[in-house]
């Protein structure tokens, strides 16, 4: 077809379908045209129809394998091209072809002595291409945009060669003699196959490699002015819980070559909810190549749609994400919660002697210390299980304490501190006893934090509090609170008397008795709490104190809420099947007996589970007749995560409940406070 005879095009695809990516490369050259021609016939404007031809490829790229008869791949690859401008239709939010009030466009053919700039000529021509039924529209854009002949555009639109003649034929008389040329001119300037912009920017969306692609991962990362890149390599990605069989890379294709510039990451929580764990998809890696920033709109929206395919296949119950609401919910993700952020005066924190003594460590991931974690949170919906990230998400950010009991061991731990810390050399311990700001100090200061330091100005004082063990550096409103353990001279480094606690765990009383420690040491005069849990055993305590305030958002006060978005709603409910029996047995229904269907609509498809309900047992099946029932969109996700009262959810979603589900809900899926920790995504 065009160049490629039906027999040879058959053994073509046959060889792209085994990987061939040689033959994938001809079927790409070879029809540009006519996916672009036909997209544009679809959305009207070039270079929507070029983003949804080239995202059209990526799909046949990854799914191709799946055509069992090559014979069908003309039909296929057409449905293919639609599904992408319908995704771009929906996601612009395309106005429709206005046909009445164009249509004089092409009936009026102006001369051309009436058209000065050359972008008026093209206005009309595209208009009165548009003005045609969308049938003659079709046909006339593959005719003349690469000349593709009748016979080859009814096989591309299995349709009847008569047809197509007759298509044709209604189009060109339609537009007139001169308006047809033009129109000819028009679609030529503007086929893809004119140079090879279009087949070497094709690009492939593929999981990631690690031991291939983690490399130029890093690169991208690491490019540019960011003091903070380093995390990447240190923590974030390399030791984490990354899924790099469900992230995705975006490739482009330079010759033989092949460039990474675009990474999202996905990591692989197992996320409670009440004491059941689903597994749960969560994005918070992406990084675009600078080349590349003005795709990076569109190579976010093809790399996260692709993640999301995946995502199913690999046995994910949930995804979610948190920050840009707009572009997540342009993925069919929903409102899950909002970061909570608490602070509390230290004043209101046990001054009662301790018999707890702190020990110091690096707050990475340990056993011992995840057992405490997960035994303290292991109800908490929206808390993470751990281990999660092996490394702290913010390498040499925060310091750590832990206390132990009787017998010695682990029993409760806190990590945070200050914005910053320093590690100063012991040898300038003369000089801080000497209340001195030394040359030596200036210089560990400023390289003491990778996590950036200002100077020392020339303000800077030194005040000793006690000889040999403690001092404080000033300079303006920054202070350094230095003290000595273990022949180590540590520094944390304050903008503002705060002090930070990033992750807490054990007995509640404990926690706080250490925290009253450990802000009193440093003279901090508040304690502020990254995303504590609401129905945690320290945020009840704390919500007790006159001092205690929370908001939402990050430490900044910008906004910040997780999304959320089914991928498997039963899968989900079936691992929530003992949790929803708990509750169920423990409320007045009890011993209620039926059916509950529930539902989930999204984009005119409908995934239905039904939960068979006996004596206060509940066996997950597949849909079947019941009176009772709950159904939605992506919604259904906040009542599962109880974001809200469920009365509230199904109020604000527009969540349809019938029967006795209305009873069944305060229940089944009461509200939650769903919360999830930093150290978690």
């Amino acid at each position: 077809m065009h160049e490629l005879k039906f027999r040879e095009l058959e053994s073509v695809v046959q060889n792209a379908r085994q990987g061939d990516r040689q033959a994938f490369d001809t079927l790409v050259y070879r029809f540009q045209d006519m996916a672009v021609g036909f997209a544009f016939s679809v959305v009207g404007d070039f270079h929507l129809a070029e983003d949804a031809a080239q995202e059209a490829f990526i799909q046949m790229h990854r799914d191709l394998k799946q055509l069992r008869e090559p014979k069908a791949f003309f039909t296929w690859f057409r449905k293919v091209v639609y599904k992408q401008c319908d995704r771009i239709t929906r996601r612009k939010q395309l106005p429709a072809i206005a046909l009445d009030a164009t249509a004089a466009i092409a009936a009026e053919q102006p001369s051309l002595s009436d058209i000065v700039e050359v972008g008026e000529i093209q206005y009309l021509v595209h208009d009165a291409i548009l003005t045609l039924p969308e049938g003659q529209r079709q046909v006339i854009t593959l005719f003349y945009i690469s000349e593709y002949s009748q016979k080859e555009i009814a096989v591309f639109l299995d349709l009847p060669l008569t047809t197509v003649k007759k298509r044709l034929y209604d189009a060109k008389r339609r537009l007139k003699q001169r308006m047809t040329f033009m129109a000819k001119d028009y679609l030529q300037d503007n086929r893809p196959s004119k140079d090879e912009k279009f087949s070497e920017k094709v690009l492939d969306i593929i999981a990631p490699d690690r031991t291939k692609h983690d490399e130029a991962i890093y690169s991208l990362f690491e490019m540019g002015d960011d003091p903070f890149a380093f995390q990447w390599r240190a923590g974030r990605l390399a030791n984490s819980h990354v899924d790099w069989e469900t992230s995705r890379i975006g490739c482009m294709k330079d010759g033989e070559e092949e460039q990474v510039v675009m990474a999202m990451h996905v990591y692989d929580i197992a996320m409670r909810i009440g004491t059941a764990r689903a597994r749960t998809a969560g994005f918070n890696c992406e990084i675009t190549h600078p080349a590349y920033m003005d795709q990076r709109s569109s190579l976010i929206e093809r790399t996260a749609r692709s993640s999301l395919d995946a995502m199913q296949a690999q046995g994910y119950d949930l995804a979610i994400s948190f920050d840009d609401e707009a572009f997540w919910a342009k993925q069919g993700f929903v409102f899950g919660w909002r970061a909570l952020q608490w602070h509390v005066s230290v004043s209101d924190l046990p001054e009662t002697l301790s018999n707890l003594v702190l020990h110091r460590f690096e707050p990475n991931h340990r056993d011992d210390l995840a057992a405490i974690y997960n035994q303290t949170h292991q109800s908490l919906t929206g808390t993470a299980e751990r281990p999660a990230y092996r490394r702290n998400k913010h390498p040499e950010m925060f310091m750590g304490w832990y206390w132990t009991d009787k017998e010695g061991h682990p029993a409760g731990y806190i990590s945070g501190g200050a914005d910053r810390y320093v590690i100063f050399e012991p040898t300038v311990q003369t000089d801080l006893d000497r209340g001195h700001i030394s040359e030596s100090i200036r210089r560990q200061f400023s390289r003491g934090s990778r996590w950036g330091m200002p100077p020392l100005s020339d303000k800077a004082t030194c005040t000793v509090q006690h000889m040999g063990s403690q001092w404080i550096v000033e300079d303006e409103e920054v202070k350094c609170f230095i003290h000595k353990e273990s022949e180590q001279l540590y520094g944390a480094v304050f903008d503002r008397p705060l002090f930070w606690v990033d992750e807490v765990a054990g007995d509640p009383d404990q926690c706080l008795q250490a925290l009253g420690m450990l802000t009193r040491q440093w003279q901090c005069k508040e304690v502020f709490f990254d995303r504590l849990h609401y129905k945690s055993g320290v945020g009840k305590r704390i919500r007790q104190m006159f001092s205690c305030r929370i908001h939402t958002g990050t430490f900044g006060r910008s906004e910040r809420s997780y999304v959320v978005r089914i991928i498997n709603l039963r899968s989900l409910l079936e691992k929530l099947a003992s949790e929803l029996s708990r509750r169920l047995s423990q409320s007045p229904y009890a011993n209620w007996s039926g059916n509950l269907q529930i539902s989930l609509k999204e984009e005119g498809n409908v995934e239905k589970v039904t939960l068979v309900i006996k004596n206060g047992q509940i066996v997950v099946e597949a849909a079947s007749e019941a009176d009772n029932s709950i159904e939605g969109g992506q919604e259904i996700a906040q009542l599962i995560l109880g974001s809200e009262s469920p009365e509230e959810v199904v109020e604000m979603a527009d969540i349809q409940v019938t029967g006795e589900a209305k009873y069944l809900l305060s229940v089944l899926f009461p509200d939650q406070h769903p919360q999830m920790e930093n150290q978690a995504l």
